[in-house]
């Protein structure tokens, strides 16, 4: 059995599914679409399929449609593509407002179509086996620390324009308020504080998360940086345990007092496998296929939205903080 696809969107992300999904067996890649001519014919040559004339041709041809458009999009064509029966597999954000995320989630549950989001760092390798580290019930996480910082929003120039972003924490950050919630369980309260200080647009954020569990996260994030290595930081602790990762190269884990760290180097593998790219992307047509679930739950895709969402909102609030 094969799953017809198409793609909505043919930017780098585009791309970089079709690449991944034309080495699946189980896919025919059918078409792709954008307003834009040239990048639409210069995509259907590189992914060998057909160039749709609209977007509504793209869905008449296809099963399934990935969402790879701007963020401030991704809402309203994910709910086109529901409404006209079609698996969906929309890139992050989920939307970029409470509301247009309620909406959505609402329609996601009334159909019995697949939706995805492409929260891909769950099926990166250096974050599975922190995952796995922390599951295994005998290492408590007490405190935790993230960073996830750019080193500028002028590369491509649209990252500057919240019109299109929804803002900073849409773009890059909400990656890491997914792995907050995967890997330590439910926020309970916010506290943010933040300013504009380069770009027009709030660019630096200081966010405190705390935890159903009692533990408390720090979250750092920066939009003017430099690409300073790692950009991409976690640090868990625990009872006689650090675990440090280094964007998705490596994974540091210190097992108790006076032990040699266990290192963990994923830098060889290729940008789709280390990622969770390709691995995300096979979930999603198992899925569709009826071979197992989706790996992020309908509330998920509505959390990660809604974090983000609160520490705008802190912002604007005195004093900086919400509760959730």
């Amino acid at each position: 059995m094969t799953v017809k696809v198409g793609i909505l969107g043919a930017g780098y992300m585009g791309k970089t599914h079709g690449r991944i999904l034309r080495g699946d067996p189980r896919v025919i890649l059918s078409a792709v679409f954008d307003i834009d001519a040239q990048r639409k014919e210069e995509a259907a040559r590189e992914l060998e399929c057909r160039a749709a004339e609209s977007e509504e041709q793209l869905m008449d041809q296809v099963d399934a449609v990935y969402v790879t458009l701007p963020n401030t999009t991704h809402a309203a064509a994910s709910a086109r593509a529901l409404e006209r029966g079609k698996h969906v597999f929309c890139e992050k954000p989920f939307a970029t407002s409470l509301e247009d995320a309620g909406k959505l989630l609402e329609l996601c549950r009334s159909t019995m179509s697949v939706f995805a989001v492409g929260h891909n760092r769950r099926f990166a390798p250096a974050y599975m086996l922190v995952k796995e580290f922390l599951a295994g019930g005998r290492h408590e996480p007490t405190l935790a620390q993230f960073k996830m910082n750019r080193g500028e929003l002028e590369s491509p120039p649209w990252v500057e324009n919240a019109a299109v972003t929804g803002g900073y924490l849409y773009e890059t950050p909400i990656h890491l308020f997914d792995m907050a919630r995967w890997l330590l369980g439910e926020v309970t309260d916010l506290t943010a504080a933040g300013a504009a200080r380069t770009y027009a647009e709030p660019d630096n954020f200081s966010l405190l998360l705390r935890f159903e569990s009692g533990l408390s996260l720090t979250f750092a994030s920066c939009a003017h940086s430099t690409w300073a290595f790692p950009f991409e930081r976690i640090e868990i602790y625990g009872r006689y345990f650090t675990v440090e990762t280094a964007e998705m190269e490596r994974v540091s884990i210190t097992h108790g007092l006076n032990k040699a760290a266990s290192v963990q180097d994923f830098h060889a593998l290729k940008m789709e496998q280390k990622w969770g790219y390709a691995a995300i992307d096979a979930n999603f047509i198992s899925a569709v296929l009826g071979e197992e679930a989706t790996a992020v739950t309908a509330d998920d895709r509505y959390r990660s939205v809604e974090l983000a969402d609160r520490c705008y909102r802190a912002l604007r609030s005195t004093p900086a903080e919400a509760q959730l």
